[in-house]
């Protein structure tokens, strides 16, 4: 009988503490999906500043986010038509997206903005991988000169 009453009090107390457990759980869920039903659904709208949004584009560049880069960069053209990192970012990422032709074309549009040697050495080796013919050559001569 002493046996008997104390696999009783274990299922009981067993049973409470599966209770506990499946009201935790049900407590994560709920939580869980009130915050997916809060989050908005479309995207989002940030605004920056022209630099920060050259750094951003950098950014996503560099960790491997060319959709991302490629809007970033086509805002800041939108923004100046002249804007020389709008270009070199989509050099890098349209080819990427399957627009060859664009990017090589954003590459030498980035080269002809460029001011000083620094800015054409930056340029140029997007320029040099997407092109054949003249411009890979004139590209050659700047990156040459800046080593």
């Amino acid at each position: 009988m002493f046996s008997c009453s104390r696999s009783a009090a274990n299922l009981v107390r067993m049973r409470f503490v599966m209770q506990f457990r499946l009201i935790q759980t049900l407590k994560r869920l709920i939580a869980c999906l009130l915050i997916c039903l809060c989050q908005p659904v479309g995207a989002q709208t940030v605004e920056l500043s022209l630099e920060q949004g050259r750094i951003a584009a950098r950014q996503a560049v560099l960790q491997g986010r060319p959709e991302l880069a490629g809007d970033l960069a086509l805002a800041l053209r939108e923004a100046n038509p002249d804007d020389r990192v709008a270009f070199i970012v989509l050099a890098a990422v349209q080819p990427q997206l399957g627009a060859a032709r664009e990017g090589r074309l954003a590459g030498v549009r980035a080269f002809r903005l460029s001011s000083t040697e620094g800015e054409r050495y930056e340029a140029a080796p997007r320029s040099m991988r997407l092109m054949n013919g003249a411009w890979p050559r004139r590209a050659t001569i700047f990156v040459a000169s800046a080593i």
